[in-house]
């Protein structure tokens, strides 16, 4: 045990003594902080701005659409009225003031919008990327429409409009101690920010844990190592040495972003409103503690693995692109679990001990699973650890201390049969 702790001592000063540990416990917090208040902020200052949009009227009755007139947000519609014959003439000149930026957007709303079959209107824009304004556009617009159809119907016009008024929606987590009113906007930023940590962590660390065996292989310095310890307390020593940084990294940023939003909290929500208040749960933390080092574990022995193969990083950079992909695949699938949870899409995936980390993650933290399924994670994950050290360490053992031939995978197997 002495000579484990004395290699994990040795890997962890050498992290936390340069400078780039530092710089990234540093900048970690102001990238989150940065993207939690920066876009708020941004949309604040661009909401001052009005922006002209004209809308081409092939119907010839979007004046009569009292909720197309007037003001409206940040987006100020101009209505043209124009029949299919004057169309082109009447596009290209309004385009051409789109390329002039006398113009944000031009929308051509079809003859048939009011009693006709469903025709999509089309939105011609300098930016067609900036999903809120295409939203507000095709909203406000439908709105209108869909008031110009009910008054067909004969409805009173006021009649129309107070049923067409829409309803602010405020979001409540319901918890076993009760209902709390939080933003769903900025629950999402929480767990999003914890989950690319975590995803961008595991990958920063195991790779820092390939590195470390490379730079011990090829420097012959493993020679030396290997006269004190055995092989398997080499690679648990790098391992648990790199991961110690992890976790103290890890501690600073928790240390950090806590002191910024408990004494920032107030500027904060006056400049960004009374929704914006972060809020994490202690079982969210834990549950972020636990997968994060069953998660480091379970990658860094096969990164261990991979080191102890190559003989220099250009070698491990083609042979690493599986394990990346592991991580990539339930960073991709987060979306959908955050949306359907406990869909069987979800609970299959989040079992799976690869994909664990993330996806059992984000659903304990959007909408806590049973603790049967948690569990059942969690040993599948200790299993999967306990399989991997089992295997990577016959591995490591050999390919440690092969030196100028990159193994192929016959190779691989002769070592896990006589390792």
């Amino acid at each position: 045990m002495r000579p484990v702790l004395v290699l994990v001592r040795k890997e962890l000063l050498q992290r936390i003594r340069g400078k780039g540990f530092w710089i990234g416990a540093i900048l970690f917090p102001v990238l989150v902080v940065g993207m939690s208040v920066l876009p708020a902020l941004f949309m604040r200052l661009s909401a001052g701005k009005e922006h002209r949009i004209a809308v081409v009227d092939l119907t010839g009755r979007l004046t009569e659409a009292s909720s197309l007139l007037g003001a409206g947000g940040q987006y100020r519609f101009q209505i043209y009225r124009c029949d299919s014959t004057e169309l082109p003439r009447l596009r290209e000149d309004l385009l051409g003031q789109i390329r002039r930026n006398q113009l944000e957007g031009v929308v051509v709303v079809p003859a048939g919008a009011i009693g006709g079959p469903a025709t999509p209107m089309e939105l011609y824009a300098k930016n067609i990327s900036s999903f809120e304004r295409n939203e507000a556009v095709r909203a406000r617009i439908s709105s209108g429409v869909i008031e110009l159809r009910l008054l067909q119907k004969g409805l009173d016009p006021q009649t129309v409009l107070s049923l067409m008024h829409p309803l602010p929606l405020r979001t409540f987590k319901v918890q076993k101690a009760g209902a709390e009113e939080r933003s769903g906007g900025v629950e999402f930023l929480v767990v999003y920010l914890m989950v690319l940590s975590l995803y961008m962590t595991i990958i920063l660390y195991g790779t820092s844990v390939l590195r470390a065996v490379i730079e011990d292989k090829s420097s012959r310095a493993v020679e030396i190592i290997l006269s004190l310890v055995r092989p398997g307390q080499l690679m648990a020593g790098k391992i648990l040495g790199v991961g110690s940084a992890g976790l103290l990294q890890y501690f600073l940023w928790v240390v950090i972003l806590l002191a910024v939003f408990v004494l920032g909290g107030d500027w904060m929500q006056a400049k960004l409103g009374q929704e914006f208040r972060v809020t994490v749960s202690p079982g969210t933390i834990a549950a972020f503690v636990v997968f994060f080092v069953l998660g480091y574990l379970l990658y860094s022995t096969l990164w261990a693995a991979l080191g102890a193969m190559v003989n220099n990083e250009a070698e491990a950079q083609s042979l690493q692109y599986p394990l990346v992909m592991l991580l990539v695949v339930p960073f991709m699938a987060m979306f959908h679990t955050i949306n359907a949870p406990h869909s069987t899409v979800s609970v299959v995936l989040s079992l799976i001990p690869f994909f664990a980390p993330i996806l059992m993650f984000v659903r304990i933290a959007i909408d806590p699973p049973s603790l049967v399924q948690i569990a059942s994670s969690i040993v599948l994950m200790i299993l999967a650890l306990w399989a991997s050290i089992w295997v990577v360490g016959r591995i490591f053992r050999v390919g440690i201390l092969m030196i100028g031939k990159r193994a192929t995978l016959p190779e691989v197997v002769r070592w896990l049969r006589y390792g």
